[in-house]
């Protein structure tokens, strides 16, 4: 007994069909590692942005936790000027504590 063909193409071109279904799959896999790449991008770039966001707003509450509320930001200021956003931040972390 003959299985039933629902598709035409396949009636007439079985390797094109097959064909079809393969590069479909490939297509596939290739938009799925693309999108997988793109979220771990997104990630880290969310991950660094709320590390600094987090380095800055600890910063800040160290100042207030000293009682150094009127010369806390102008010195946050001064050494972030001084020494770039990132190592600004550093500095005056590793300047409070040690």
């Amino acid at each position: 007994m003959q299985k039933p063909i629902h598709n035409v193409w396949e009636l007439r071109n079985p390797i094109y069909s097959r064909l079809s279904i393969g590069l479909y799959l490939l297509f596939t896999t290739f938009l799925v590692s693309q999108l997988t790449t793109f979220c771990v991008y997104v990630r880290y770039i969310v991950y660094t942005s709320c590390l600094k966001v987090i380095k800055f707003i600890f910063t800040f509450t160290l100042c207030f936790v000293l009682h150094m509320e009127a010369l806390c930001p102008l010195m946050v200021y001064h050494t972030v000027l001084s020494y770039g956003c990132e190592n600004g931040l550093d500095t005056l972390a590793h300047d409070m504590f040690f």
